[in-house]
């Protein structure tokens, strides 16, 4: 009987150590999963109020800045951007009187620009600035000769480019 358990402990012995020597390795692996984004600067405005316009005493000249009412529009900069405004550009009327493009004029105010800007100038908004930015318009006729009776309409552009 000995003999049986010594053939006994040497085989246990033999499968300890061969399943030592060739035991199966788990290895876990890992990687990284990323993301990214590039996130431009960008103006968003909102919350445009028209404005009014009225003929001052002479009947030769339109303005919102003379007895009439400043369009209104807010804008929110995440960074840094320029901003522009246009001439004024007329849109349909029932009045027959026409205004060359060089009677035509708008200004922009507001705390958050660098200056007050007129028609074809630019001004600069600092980063992450949020507010109101007033609009001017005025129409003449360049002249004595008096605006005809009727409804006038104008568009002005205001850009912001990053």
């Amino acid at each position: 009987m000995q003999t049986f358990s010594l053939i006994h402990r040497l085989l246990l012995s033999l499968f300890i150590a061969l399943t030592s020597i060739f035991a199966f390795t788990i290895n876990a692996n890992a990687d990284e999963a990323s993301a990214e984004a590039e996130v431009e600067s960008n103006c968003i405005f909102f919350g445009a109020e028209p404005g009014e316009l009225a003929v001052n005493d002479n009947g030769t000249i339109l303005s919102s800045s003379t007895g009439g009412k400043s369009a209104t529009v807010e804008i929110d900069c995440s960074g840094a951007a320029t901003v522009t405004i246009s001439k004024p550009s007329p849109n349909s009327s029932t009045g027959s009187t026409t205004f060359s493009a060089e009677n035509l004029s708008a200004t922009a105010t507001s705390s958050i620009l660098s200056k007050s800007i007129n028609s074809g100038e630019s001004a600069t908004i600092e980063a992450e600035s949020t507010g109101t930015i007033k609009v001017d318009m005025q129409a003449s006729t360049g002249s004595s000769t008096k605006i005809t009776p009727g409804t006038y309409s104008f568009t002005v552009t205001i850009t912001a480019t990053p």
